[in-house]
């Protein structure tokens, strides 16, 4: 029992070893698995990240070439802006061109509007017109009517002209007026538009008016509208409000008329072909031409003259000055044989 006892004991510590050896190697086996498998997972997660960097990157290239593309669109996109600017500028050019053109299309272009041309009256008719009196007709504006000539407007009256900067200098020089004009013409806003509030200015040309037609009740009054000017646009804008209102004040006096002159200018814009480049406000040659133009045909209709058409001006119509949309404006060519359009004075009605 003994030697069996210590035999069974010595198996049973061999067992015991056996087991632990088994359990060492099972855990030395675990271990390494777990190694094998961290080593996986970090090489998994390393071709994981360089592959996610690869896309990253191929992103960031892609995000490069659209941001390129993108850029070249905006450059495309602001050079199709600058052309359509420059489109619409030429656009605008041609249409005050055409504009201008149907505005001129009874004039010689050398701009010869106040020619002297032999008239086809009969022999007696124009004695008998020769030994009516001359009307007098007093223009008093401001520096703009300088370079008109009076002797060029008209042989049919008598212009003398006045030079007023101001509207109290205008009514200084009604108040001085020694000789009753059969027309008095004013062109006095231009420089109180800059200072003067549009209904001080109202006052003032009424007071002026109030005034001559006291001082002169048989002499009939030509109120010259402002003409357009580029130098600032809120005094552009006061001279169209304070032509509105003008109209709108006198309409219905008979001794008055207006001498609009929108002509100069489209769509109550400027055109900066009849001012000066320098200050945009004083009228070129050409602007002269056509502001000159305007005054002699609202003269020629208050006072009675008869249509310069009528006489014998060949293929050349006088420039008549006026704007109409609702009669007679076709813009026909210059060589057109037609009756020509008769102009407008302007006059209130």
């Amino acid at each position: 029992m003994t030697t069996r006892g210590v035999t069974a004991c010595k198996e049973a510590e061999q067992l015991k070893c056996q087991l632990k050896n088994v359990q060492h190697v099972n855990t030395l086996e675990q271990e390494v698995m777990k190694t094998k498998i961290y080593e996986t997972q970090i090489s998994q997660s390393k071709l994981q990240g360089e592959q996610k960097l690869e896309t990253i990157k191929k992103l960031d290239n892609e995000v490069l070439k659209l941001a390129a593309n993108l850029t070249e669109q905006e450059s495309k996109i602001q050079v199709l802006k600058t052309q359509l600017k420059a489109l619409n500028k030429q656009l605008e050019n041609k249409e005050q061109e055409i504009l201008s053109l149907k505005i001129h299309n009874c004039r010689d272009e050398s701009g010869g509007d106040f020619t002297s041309v032999q008239s086809t009256i009969k022999s007696g008719e124009n004695t008998t017109r020769n030994t009516q009196p001359i009307p007098s007709v007093t223009i008093i504006g401001t520096s703009n009517t300088k370079g008109m000539d009076p002797q060029g407007m008209s042989s049919r009256y008598s212009i003398n002209k006045v030079v007023a900067y101001t509207l109290s200098e205008t009514e200084s020089k009604v108040r001085s007026l020694t000789n009753v004009p059969k027309v008095l013409v004013f062109h006095s806003l231009t420089n109180d538009i800059k200072t003067c509030h549009p209904d001080e200015c109202i006052f003032k040309m009424e007071t002026i008016i109030n005034i001559s037609l006291e001082l002169f009740p048989d002499t009939k009054i030509v109120l010259s509208l402002p003409t357009p000017r580029a130098d600032n646009p809120t005094f552009n804008n006061r001279g169209l409000l304070i032509s509105a209102l003008l109209k709108e004040k006198f309409n219905d006096n008979k001794m008055i008329a207006f001498c609009d002159n929108s002509n100069l200018s489209y769509k109550n814009e400027p055109l900066k072909k009849f001012l000066d480049t320098r200050d945009g406000v004083h009228l070129n040659e050409s602007g002269i031409r056509v502001f000159a133009s305007n005054l002699r045909v609202c003269i020629d209709n208050i006072l009675g003259v008869p249509s310069r058409h009528s006489y014998n001006y060949g293929n050349r119509h006088p420039y008549d000055g006026q704007r109409d949309y609702n009669q007679n404006f076709r813009g026909r060519g210059r060589g057109h044989q037609g009756n020509p359009r008769g102009g407008r004075g302007g006059r209130g009605r």
